[in-house]
């Protein structure tokens, strides 16, 4: 393309053509790149089209009183040429990906970076339309502004004016940031007092001076509003200073800066704001690379008050830092401890806390707080509280932060005061003792005395010396260790009763663990039989007693036991269900052993035969009918145990229970069943026992 349009230069027919055709196409840039320049720096194409996602700026610049002139008289070089124009378009393409991708914060340019940068925004942007010689500056009432002393310091007039095109005063913040999808905060107004101290200070060696008069008329009221309220000093001013002081915090952590700004810090921002003035993009050593602290981060009451203003009235650093309440060592000439004890510091407490003995504003922390109590303003502490408190507290938050155990001791002493809880009845002894059964309910202290030892040994300490529940004091009364080590179990039986009577006052201390199913107000000798009836004796011999305790208690006392006094114990079987249940009871009144006991003399003596029945081989049944025959057994013996119808159970089992077999036999045999009888008996049974009835019936023998 270039090289035939260089050889239609050289030819002398194409020549005229070839000029015509590029001035043509030079016309047509020229006027496309003037038409582009002049569409793109319209307010139509910054609002509506390049820069839609400054909704905010927008919103703000309508608000302003330079809501009519134009985007480019402000954001374009003062007497730009049109290559400056050119190049600024070209830089304002980098925002172009932001806009289409919809990734942008807003507010856009959070920390006002255009307005603080003397390369994007000179003075002469703004004195291209204000003169300053020859215009009437109008500042609020009250406020003197020397613009010549900040020009010649090299302040630019938007460091100032930063909000003056793009006004947010009366906007809600409605904007919300499409990244995080928070409302946008928008900006800080360099308008404000506090904003004037990024560079001013009251401290002496400012690079400017805080003065009131060097900004503020004489007829001027210095007492802010907010200090015009009741009881100011009081209360109000607290709360102010520590507000701003937190607020002040927050802006240091948020802008990493090396803590708060001071008048050197400020003076060293501002020299080298001089030295880079009109040759970079603003440098200084401020957050964000800006050439001026942020207004946060400059706490409100050093705008009147010097820094030391504070302490002259407190007397002590302000807020109180960590180790005021905790002071690594109590003589700690900064700690609270030390300066309550000195009486000209102590004076200076008084003015915000007020006098001890109205406000009880130390004990409200020392007895309420800082102890895990809830101080009761209208109660005594020491004749009424106190005590209390210990007994739920324990001592240990008395000594570890402010007594020592003498105190309490010496103070004790000195009234001759023991405390209220001694004197409750259950203090020694539970009034109902805990109910304790070894592997299922564990012992438990229930004794005041015991419950609060538990709580805290410290608080016993005070009176009854060191040395925990084995102090010597506990041991002279319970005569050996405390708790009961695991051993004691083994070995308790070796004690001595009283001792233990000392703690376990009750009869059945004892029983409640050995004796299951006995209770602590329940005596043992009446209910063990029960007891030994359904669980058996081997629990008792073999553990703690021989066989001989039983026997000497039972013959000693003239007592049966309760069971074989029950209607059935004899004939109804109870005495055998006894025995299968443990025969090892029986033993303990009746001689023999376990195995050999149904044949003893004694069972023997009632029974009249062995006990079981003996079988006769392989029959396994008792041979009853040839002992009885031959007279080896009496029917008689059987009746002992066995009543008519045991017998007819088997042999008769057409009888009638309760009906005696003679009555109802007859209907048996006219039956036709007479011959099962013969099983038994011979024919001529019937005719003895028939020819007997009759003689007796005819009176004859």
């Amino acid at each position: 393309m270039i090289s035939r349009l260089i050889e239609a230069f050289r030819n002398p027919v194409t020549r005229p053509r070839a000029i015509i055709w590029l001035g043509a196409l030079l016309s047509f840039l020229f006027f496309f790149v003037a038409l582009a320049v002049g569409a793109t720096t319209s307010y139509w194409f910054c609002a509506s089209v390049c820069h839609k996602v400054q909704d905010d700026a927008i919103a703000a610049y309508h608000n302003s009183a330079h809501a009519k002139v134009s985007c480019v008289s402000c954001h374009m070089p003062a007497g730009a040429d049109p290559v400056t124009f050119l190049l600024h378009k070209v830089e304002a393409l980098a925002e172009l990906p932001p806009t289409v991708t919809n990734t942008f914060h807003l507010p856009l340019n959070p920390y006002s970076a255009t307005a603080l940068s003397a390369y994007t925004f000179p003075s002469t942007q703004c004195t291209q339309c204000h003169n300053l010689e020859n215009r009437e500056v109008t500042p609020s009432a009250g406020i003197v502004i020397d613009h010549e002393a900040h020009e010649s310091a090299h302040i630019t007039c938007t460091m100032c004016h930063n909000r003056v095109a793009h006004n947010e005063d009366g906007m809600p913040p409605v904007l919300i940031d499409p990244q995080t999808g928070k409302v946008s905060e928008g900006h800080y107004d360099f308008m404000t007092m506090t904003s004037c101290y990024r560079c001013h200070d009251m401290e002496d060696g400012a690079v400017a001076t805080g003065e009131c008069k060097a900004c503020h008329t004489s007829d001027f009221d210095l007492v802010p509003e907010s200090h015009e309220v009741a009881d100011f000093v009081r209360r109000p001013h607290a709360d102010a200073a520590l507000a701003q002081h937190n607020e002040v915090l927050e802006a240091i952590e948020h802008y990493h800066l090396d803590g708060e700004p001071d008048a050197a810090s400020k003076k060293e921002m501002v020299h080298a704001l001089a030295e880079d003035h009109g040759g970079g993009h603003g440098g200084g050593h401020g957050p964000e690379g800006l050439p001026l602290f942020p207004p946060s981060a400059i706490n409100e009451c050093f705008t009147c008050h010097k820094r030391s203003f504070c302490f002259d009235c407190h007397g002590m650093d302000m807020p109180h830092p960590a180790q005021f309440l905790r002071p690594a060592n109590v003589t700690d000439a900064d700690g609270h401890p030390a300066i309550s004890k000195d009486e000209e510091k102590a004076e200076k407490c008084v003015m915000c806390h007020g006098v001890e003995a109205e406000t009880l504003f130390c004990n409200n922390c020392h007895h309420g707080a800082e102890s895990n109590w809830n101080f009761d303003k209208t109660s005594d502490w020491t004749n009424i509280q106190h005590a209390v408190a210990v007994s739920t507290t324990g001592v240990g938050v008395c000594t570890s932060s402010c007594h020592v155990i003498s105190f309490c001791e010496a103070c004790h002493t000195m009234r001759n005061v023991i405390p209220a809880s001694h004197s409750a009845a259950d203090f020694v002894h539970p009034a109902t003792p805990a109910q304790t059964i070894f592997g299922e309910t564990p012992a438990k202290a229930t004794a005041a005395h015991a419950v609060a030892a538990q709580n805290s040994t410290e608080t016993c300490a005070v009176c009854h010396g060191e040395g925990g529940i084995n102090a010597p004091f506990c041991l002279d009364c319970h005569g050996m260790e405390m708790p009961h080590p695991a051993q004691f179990r083994s070995l308790h039986s070796a004690s001595d009763k009283a001792t233990c009577a000392n703690c376990h006052g009750f009869t059945e201390v004892c029983s409640s663990c050995h004796h299951i199913g006995a209770t602590a107000t329940t005596e043992w000798l009446p209910a063990h039989g029960a007891a030994t009836n359904e669980y058996g004796s081997s629990t008792c011999v073999g553990k703690c007693h021989v066989q001989a305790d039983c026997v000497a208690c039972h013959q000693s006392n003239n007592v049966l036991p309760a069971s074989h006094s029950a209607a059935d114990f004899v004939k109804g079987g109870g005495h055998v269900t006894a025995f299968k249940a443990d025969a090892a009871n029986c033993l303990f009144c009746h001689e023999g052993d376990a195995a050999t006991l149904p044949n003893s003399a004694f069972c023997k003596g009632c029974h009249g035969l062995d006990m079981p029945h003996p079988t006769d081989g392989g029959a396994q049944k008792f041979a009853h009918s040839t002992q009885l025959n031959d007279g080896t057994y009496a029917r008689a013996t059987c009746l002992n145990c066995h009543a008519q119808a045991f017998c007819d159970a088997c042999h008769h089992p057409q009888a009638v229970a309760d009906q005696p077999w003679l009555t109802y036999h007859a209907v048996v045999a006219t039956g036709g069943n007479a011959r099962d009888c013969y099983a038994c008996h011979q024919e001529t049974y019937c005719a003895f026992c028939h020819v007997r009835i009759a003689r007796e019936r005819r009176g004859g023998n």
